[in-house]
């Protein structure tokens, strides 16, 4: 199936699925979505975070690992797994799941956040940057160039990042 093609379920301010759109036709602002954000950890307990693609709305900040939409019919598991095989080869990263929440990000946009986490032994891409807890606090804290849903999920469950 061609990208955008496929079927995204329209969520209510609850979470429940009240209709579909294909990818290509939804409204990043206006829809209503679930979503899964998955944040990769090296064995040394580094946190690897993505510089966000120029073509999209939080383009050049830092966002999380890895991010999709998860898709009619699937789980947010299956998403947050197919995400990671997409955008890295991965097939076999074992992810914990911290908890889902509705999220309204900046410029009112919201999500059905699933959050996930795993760790890998390494993996060398020009555009993930590392941090160990004390460096991320530390960019957090001078204002640095984060997209604003890795903010708030950073934030929201700082006290369960295995770091």
């Amino acid at each position: 199936m061609e990208h955008g093609e496929y079927m995204i379920d329209l969520l209510n301010e609850e979470g429940i699925v009240v209709g579909q759109k294909k990818r290509k036709d939804i409204n990043r602002e206006k829809d209503i979505l679930h979503s899964v954000y998955i944040v990769l950890f090296t064995t040394k307990k580094e946190c690897l975070l993505s510089i966000v693609p120029t073509a999209t709305i939080y383009g050049g900040m830092l966002g999380v690992t890895s991010a999709t939409f998860v898709r009619q019919g699937e789980t947010s598991l299956e998403a947050a797994t197919r995400s990671l095989r997409n955008d890295f080869g991965f097939t076999e990263v074992p992810l914990t799941f911290l908890g889902e929440k509705m999220h309204t990000f900046t410029g009112n946009i919201r999500r059905l956040s699933g959050i996930y986490y795993g760790f890998i032994s390494a993996l060398n891409n020009k555009d993930l940057k590392r941090f160990t807890r004390d460096s991320l606090v530390k960019e957090i804290t001078k204002g640095g160039d984060f997209a604003p849903s890795f903010k708030t999920i950073y934030l929201e469950y700082e006290d369960k990042w295995p770091f």
